[in-house]
């Protein structure tokens, strides 16, 4: 009999089984190539449970995070290891004089020269993030979160804004600035 086993889950943050794509989640044991199977199809698609019964010899339950679509206040912010910016972003706006480069630049000591660690800052401390707010536009969905960021010596609170095109899309950065 064919035995199946939970694949990377401690290397990859879970959302859930309606976040993950099945090649994610299983594994063969006579086989590195992933399986689906029926039941794992059955339960993403009814969203049944945060647990995945793994098929084998002595079937099993695995917790698995389950984060809703949208997502609410107070849920983590989905995919947050995926998060990502344009670097327009940060020449534009958010180390930009005319956008928020001047708080930035007095509350950390930073300018625009310094995006690498910024945004190293920014990701290290979203992970933790709760959402507080959540926007619904035409073009996806936009979750609000505030998270300490340190840097420099420094540490403040900073508002961090994150659009998701859909369910699946990775976490684009909109805006970061200091909260006064």
């Amino acid at each position: 009999m064919m035995a199946w086993g939970v694949h990377n889950l401690q290397q990859q943050p879970l959302f859930g089984i309606n976040d993950l794509p099945v090649s994610h989640l299983l594994f063969s044991s006579r086989s590195s190539r992933p399986r689906a199977s029926k039941l794992l199809a059955s339960a993403r698609e009814q969203r049944l449970s945060n647990s995945l019964l793994v098929a084998g010899p002595s079937a099993q339950k695995v917790r698995v995070l389950q984060v809703p679509w949208p997502p609410r206040v107070g849920d983590p912010l989905p995919r947050a290891a995926d998060v990502w910016y344009q670097p327009a972003k940060f020449d534009d706006w958010v180390l930009a004089p005319r956008g928020h480069g001047l708080e930035w630049q007095r509350v950390f000591h930073v300018t625009r020269k310094d995006v690498d660690e910024v945004w190293g800052a920014i990701e290290i401390a979203i992970r933790r993030a709760r959402i507080i707010e959540v926007r619904s536009n035409p073009d996806g969905i936009t979750c609000g979160v505030d998270v300490l960021v340190t840097l420099n010596g420094r540490a403040a609170m900073v508002r961090a804004s994150w659009h998701y095109a859909d369910a699946d899309a990775k976490p684009r950065l909109v805006s970061a600035y200091i909260r006064s």
